[in-house]
């Protein structure tokens, strides 16, 4: 008697508010859009860049290499490479030279963003005066295919040759002490990574093809031919990012976290394996693998994150370990070849948008652990016909199976206490 009041009160408020809840999940088609509003990304450099202009005095005329300074020092003699006037495509933006000296000043700075999408530049020769390359220096210099980076630099800045798609090779020398966020990301074509024997922050350990920071085991930017060595115990944040020539990786044992955005639209990317020390996995982590076809899930793993999974569109299945307790938001969002999946027992939340766009899903068993299942959560999972949910839950949110168009029939337990606006709405 029970289920049938609930399937009536479930036909009426699935009829009220049916316009609302098409404009609440509307967001969702527009195509590989993050959905955690709270999801940031150090790789923006159109909103990120910022003028490097906060030292004075600076020369607004530009020097014979069509390169403007500014003091940073009148004390010390010193100043940094503020501006670059390109030519747009004329052959000499293809070489340019970096003098060590400006009138009395020595050149010891590359500024913020001053060769920011420089497409036409293949090469550059930096003075060993220079002791620090700022953020976005090289950002966007797609035809610089190597760059030697001189043993007085000390720093080097956020996303400094981020998207630099033709550099293939980077040597590290022990002079660097400072490496920012995603420095090489987007380097889609970069295979060697070398870091100089003698640097005390980071190396390049066992020939692996990727800088770690030796104090905390952390691979920090890694490539398509990295090897993570056994030692490794964390990889950081956008390690390799966008690194569109990585078929495979094997996360050895030790790693026990792997950060934000770690493989983001690795799009060779088709087998991967998590060693079994990992117990936190990132956000975004895998978002846009496009070619991931299967993952091997340790059981040391406790969450699967916001947008972990998004996207990847070649994902058939997955075996979530019992050692889950939560699915994040948008986990699996857009995953639109995966048609099977079992989740277990352990878990006992489902996050918002969890499997939206999961067109391929046939058939979902929800287990008695879950107490929640979010909004939008299965959200035009159009082949899903058949839902069984379990005696823990106890809500489900609006809109969450909004457009399961092959959902014909479905029983809903007596735990159930509120059912949100829409949640069924186009079945």
């Amino acid at each position: 008697m029970g289920n049938k009041l609930l399937r009536l009160f479930l036909v009426a408020i699935s009829s009220f508010a049916a316009s609302v809840g098409l404009a609440a999940c509307s967001v969702m088609n527009d195509g590989n859009t993050n959905t955690t509003s709270d999801s940031t990304s150090i790789h923006n450099p159109t909103t990120d860049i910022t003028s490097d202009s906060s030292t004075v005095p600076h020369s607004d005329n530009y020097n014979q290499h069509n390169l403007s300074f500014a003091v940073i020092s009148e004390e010390e003699k010193t100043c940094k490479v503020i501006g670059y006037k390109k030519y747009y495509n004329d052959e000499r933006d293809n070489n340019i030279y970096i003098p060590k000296m400006w009138n009395d000043y020595k050149v010891t700075s590359i500024g913020i963003s001053v060769f920011y999408d420089c497409t036409s530049l293949n090469s550059i020769v930096i003075p060993n005066s220079v002791t620090s390359i700022g953020s976005y220096a090289f950002c966007n210099c797609t035809s610089l295919s190597s760059i030697v980076i001189p043993d007085s630099v000390i720093s080097i800045g956020d996303s400094a040759f981020y998207n630099c798609t033709s550099l293939r090779s980077v040597t590290i020398e022990n002079s660097v002490t400072s490496i920012g966020n995603g420095v090489f990301s987007g380097c889609t074509s970069l295979s060697s990574i070398i870091v100089k024997e003698g640097n005390t922050v980071y190396d390049s350990r066992e020939d692996c093809n990727a800088i770690i920071e030796t104090s905390t085991n952390t691979l920090i930017t890694g490539c398509a031919t990295t090897i993570i060595p056994n030692s490794v115990i964390s990889i950081g944040n956008s390690a390799f990012y966008n690194c569109t020539l990585l078929r495979s990786i094997e996360i050895p044992d030790s790693v026990t976290s792997i950060g934000n955005e770690v493989f983001y639209c690795c799009t060779s990317l088709g087998s991967v394996t998590i060693g079994n020390g990992v117990t936190s996995i990132g956000d975004l982590v895998f978002h846009g693998c496009t070619s991931l076809r299967s993952i091997v899930i340790s059981d040391s793993v406790t969450s699967i994150s916001s947008e972990a999974f998004s996207f990847c569109t070649s994902l058939r299945s997955i075996e979530i370990p019992d050692s889950v307790t939560s699915i994040g938001n948008s986990a699996f969002h857009g995953c639109s070849s995966l048609n099977s999946i079992e989740i277990p027992n352990s878990v006992t939340s489902i996050g918002k948008d969890a499997f939206t766009g999961c067109s391929s899903l046939k058939s979902i068993e929800i287990p008695d652990s879950v107490i929640s299942i979010g909004k939008c959560a299965f959200y035009e999972c159009t082949s899903l016909n058949s839902v069984t949910i379990g005696k823990g839950v106890t809500s489900i949110s609006d809109l969450a199976f909004l457009g399961c168009t092959s959902l014909s029939t479905i029983e809903i337990p007596d735990s159930v206490t509120s059912i949100g606006k829409s949640a069924f709405y186009n079945c």
